[in-house]
C-alpha cells in the first residue's frame, strides 16, 4: 500500500476544531434560511400584510399590466389606418373595465384598460396612442390600493 492510503486509513476521525466549524456554518445557513423564511411570511416589518408575498403579487400584477398594454398597442398597430379608412379610434378600441379584458383562453378580471387616442399628435397623418392597465394587487387583508402601467406609442398613417 501506498504512504497516502496508509495514512488515510490511520485517520479515525474528525478532529475538534473541525467539527466545531462544521457546526458554525451550518448554523448561519439555517439562521439565514430562517430568516428569508420569516420575512417572507410577514415577520418582523409588516404587521398587517404577508411582506415577501406581497411584493411578488405586485411584481406579477405589474408584468401582466404591461403584456396587457402590449397586446393592446399590437392590436391597434394592425388596424387599419389609410385615407379612407380610420379604425384607429375608441369606437374600435373603447375602454375595459375589471372582468372584461379576455384572451381566450384567458381572462384578467383583476385588470381593467383605458385607451388614449390623439388624432394628428404630433404632427398630421400621426396618432399618439396611450394605453394605461390598472390592476389591484392583492394584501393579506384584501386588495391594495390601485396602481397602473402606461405604455405610449405613435402611429403614422399608411399610403
Amino acid at each position: 500500500m501506498t504512504r497516502l492510503l496508509r495514512a488515510f486509513l490511520r485517520e479515525a476521525g474528525f478532529s475538534l476544531p473541525e467539527i466545531t466549524v462544521s457546526i458554525g456554518l451550518l448554523a448561519v445557513g439555517i439562521v439565514g434560511v430562517g430568516t428569508t423564511l420569516g420575512l417572507q411570511a410577514g415577520g418582523g416589518l409588516s404587521p398587517d400584510a404577508n411582506f415577501g408575498l406581497a411584493i411578488v403579487a405586485q411584481g406579477n400584477g405589474l408584468s401582466t399590466a404591461i403584456q396587457l398594454a402590449q397586446m393592446r398597442i399590437e392590436e391597434m398597430k394592425a388596424a387599419q389606418y389609410t385615407d379612407p379608412v380610420d379604425r384607429l379610434t375608441p369606437v374600435y378600441f373603447p375602454d375595459e373595465g375589471y372582468g372584461q379584458i379576455t384572451y381566450p383562453p384567458n381572462t384578467y378580471p383583476g385588470f381593467r384598460r383605458t385607451v388614449t387616442i390623439q388624432d394628428a399628435v404630433p404632427a398630421a397623418g400621426m396618432k399618439t396612442i396611450s394605453v394605461r392597465v390598472f390592476f389591484r394587487p392583492p394584501t393579506a387583508s384584501g386588495l391594495g390600493p390601485e396602481q397602473s402601467t402606461l405604455l405610449t406609442t405613435m402611429i403614422a398613417k399608411r399610403p
